[in-house]
């Protein structure tokens, strides 16, 4: 009987010595006090975010600047927080010094020309730099108390009344349409997609099979959703040219249409390991050997907001595990007319015995015995066809 394994990823094995792939996703790393030790690197984390970082990238500041609003929005959510209050409160600082500097050279602040029958200030009731704090604040934000208002003396003060209103109707805009944004990102949707922690090889109808499970933990659909496979791994041309993270497309049935998920229930991912496949001469030994990553991706469009979501994820050699298959999650009814399924096994699999050759080597394997099948299938005809002419009687001379 199968024995249960949890999906504990294999060690790591020696540096590949494939002459095609090269050793781009591995780096050492030493600790001070520890013994050196290597260490995986990927291009995608388990979650799906992107491990590239760009250097030396000519006017990088100044094209995130031009695409502000894209730059705020993908800001985490700790920048936005602090970000934002600070904004405020310098616009309110800046303006209220602004209406304290125009009450100065309006002489506002003199107490003789404040007891005179016709003072006339800037800004009324605004005798210091709290009042004009405070008339800052009421101006950007329309409160408007009543009690501090405008006055006709200083055509200055009107223009700055008008270009503070605009920037503050600016400013609210501004925030409530980032966090607006931020708060309905598709990725986020993203999370409450699953994949398997591992990736598995497997004999599967007749052939061996690359396999990984994806599910959705909400019950609201995700439209016209779709599936997609690629290794990245270097290449060499026929010319010598080394292309070192080339991505190779790998089929996960395109053409039969099993890309499109109906993601009601977790589903197993299936690429078929044949002569077009990357992985066709690759066995269960030379496998942590290998250097490459698998990167997994399912699109869809969100029901509830019909915004584009992708949930992305990748394995390395050493998270395939080689003749296992993912344990079948079972539906248990509960009431009536509802099924219920156990994601306790979402990562589980068990062993299944297959074999440890590679793809190539099973399809020699399968040719010669079909040539030896061949083979012995006609001498058993042409001993049949000579005992038929042996038993035939000669012709009378």
């Amino acid at each position: 009987m199968p024995s249960l394994s949890p999906p504990v990823a294999p060690p790591l094995s020696p540096t590949s010595q494939t002459p095609w792939k090269r050793n781009w996703f591995s780096q050492k790393s030493v600790r001070k006090g520890a013994r050196p030790k290597k260490k995986e690197s990927r291009m995608i984390f388990k979650d799906g975010k992107k491990n590239v970082l760009g250097h030396r990238i000519m006017k990088q500041k100044l094209s995130y600047i031009k695409d502000i609003f894209t730059t705020l929005i993908e800001l985490d959510w700790k920048y936005v927080v602090l970000g934002f209050p600070t904004v405020f409160i310098a616009s309110w600082l800046l303006f209220a010094g602004i209406w304290y500097l125009l009450g100065w050279r309006n002489q506002d602040f003199v107490e003789e020309r404040i007891k005179g029958n016709n003072y006339e200030p800037c800004v009324m009731n605004v005798h210091d730099f709290r009042g004009a704090l405070l008339f800052s604040i009421e101006t950007q934000h329309t409160i408007g108390y009543g009690y501090r208002y405008i006055t006709s003396t200083c055509p200055t003060a009107v223009t700055f009344f008008t270009v503070q209103s605009i920037f503050g109707a600016l400013m609210q805009a501004l925030i409530v349409g980032i966090v607006f944004a931020k708060i309905s990102m598709p990725k986020r949707r993203a999370h409450t997609l699953m994949f398997s922690k591992n990736a598995v090889i497997s004999m599967r109808d007749g052939a061996l099979t690359l396999l990984f499970r994806v599910g959705d933990m909400r019950r609201a659909f995700i439209l016209s959703a779709h599936c997609r496979l690629s290794m990245i791994c270097s290449k060499f041309t026929s010319e010598g040219e080394e292309i070192p993270m080339h991505q190779y497309e790998l089929d996960v049935g395109y053409e039969q249409g099993l890309d499109r998920l109906f993601l009601v229930w977790p589903t197993i991912i299936e690429h078929k390991i044949d002569n077009r496949s990357p992985l066709y001469t690759v066995s269960a030994e030379s496998l942590q050997h290998e250097q490459f990553e698998l990167m997994a991706l399912v699109e869809g469009v969100t029901q509830s907001t019909g915004l584009t979501t992708q949930a992305r994820t990748s394995y390395l050699p050493s998270e395939i595990m080689w003749g296992h298959r993912f344990l079948q999650l079972r539906g248990l009814s509960r009431g009536v007319g509802r099924v219920v399924i156990d994601f306790s096994l979402f990562n589980f699999t068990v062993e299944d015995g297959s074999p440890k050759c590679s793809a190539q080597e099973l399809a020699a394997g399968k040719i010669e015995r079909e040539v030896n099948e061949k083979k012995k299938e006609n001498a058993k005809k042409r001993v049949t066809f000579r005992r038929r002419c042996s038993s035939v009687p000669a012709p009378d001379g």
